[in-house]
């Protein structure tokens, strides 16, 4: 993957014409060690109904750079009525996906702007502060190095079908953090636009995991779930399953995230600490 020197990745067009849309989900899945059990950095939520847990993690931002001026958008949010570029006046208040977001990032091209996707570590890094709370902008000295790094097929309840890529560092102390707990009115999800919900930075151990899943199934006590419910409660599950995976390779009698059995090709894990050297 081609990256200036900030980390910023040079938007490019399709062979089609079009301009790519990011799909692929980029966050952070801390985690502490103490005495014998794992605690793991998740957000709760209640974003389509159901109260669960789940990775800090995003798509990149869209960066437009001309001369000494810089603005960044978020996909599939509205774009805002702040915005400077008077050519863009017109998608005020319009999600930027699909038609629009091609109208925008034509526009942004022709009126001179190089246009950038964010890192996908800077995106990983603003995600797990801006929902969860840890804090890795500006010192990592928390983090034991070196970082572990995990990819596989998900589904997003804004986006479908995406991928997933974790960072997962173990943390030498957790006392400092403080957890984020916000209010917010979703602007994504389509069929859940406008609705209120919200997000808590949270320390959770496995089992805490596996009995949320439990007794929210039981709360909902449907057979067939509402289609986003029951795309976000497989999720759920599916998440559930990786940081098994994980705890089980991270206790000290398997050695720490020893290579994946070949049944484990779902996911894969690799270390990562250049990768985080490269932007800090």
């Amino acid at each position: 993957m081609q990256q200036s020197a900030d980390g910023h990745v040079p938007v490019q067009r399709q062979k089609n014409g079009l301009f790519p849309f990011p799909r692929t989900r980029y966050g952070i899945l801390p985690y502490y060690i103490d005495s014998h059990q794992i605690l793991w950095g998740v957000i709760e939520t209640d974003r389509v109904g159901p109260v669960i847990f789940t990775p800090a993690a995003g798509t990149q931002d869209l960066i437009a750079i001309k001369d000494e001026y810089s603005m960044t958008l978020e996909l599939s949010k509205p774009v805002k009525d702040d915005i400077h570029a008077s050519f863009l006046k017109p998608f005020v208040g319009q999600p930027l996906r699909d038609e629009v977001y091609q109208q925008v990032l034509n526009g942004l091209q022709a009126n001179g702007y190089q246009l950038y996707f964010e890192s996908p570590v800077a995106t990983a890094i603003h995600e797990v502060y801006e929902e969860h709370g840890l804090d890795l902008r500006h010192d990592q000295s928390v983090m034991v190095k070196p970082i572990k790094q995990a990819y596989f097929k998900c589904t997003s309840a804004d986006k479908g079908d995406t991928s997933l890529c974790l960072w997962m560092p173990q943390l030498r102390d957790i006392m400092a953090i403080q957890l984020k707990h916000t209010q917010k009115v979703e602007e994504k999800i389509r069929r859940n636009h406008g609705r209120v919900f919200y997000e808590k930075g949270s320390w959770v151990t496995l089992n805490e995991l596996k009995a949320r899943y439990e007794s929210q199934k039981l709360k909902l006590q449907q057979d067939v779930y509402p289609p986003l419910i029951a795309q976000v409660m497989a999720q759920f599950q599916v998440n559930i399953k990786h940081i098994d995976i994980m705890e089980t390779k991270l206790k000290p009698e398997n050695g720490f995230f020893a290579k994946p059995r070949a049944s484990l090709a779902s996911s894969f894990f690799t270390e990562q600490s250049q990768l985080f050297n490269l932007f800090f």
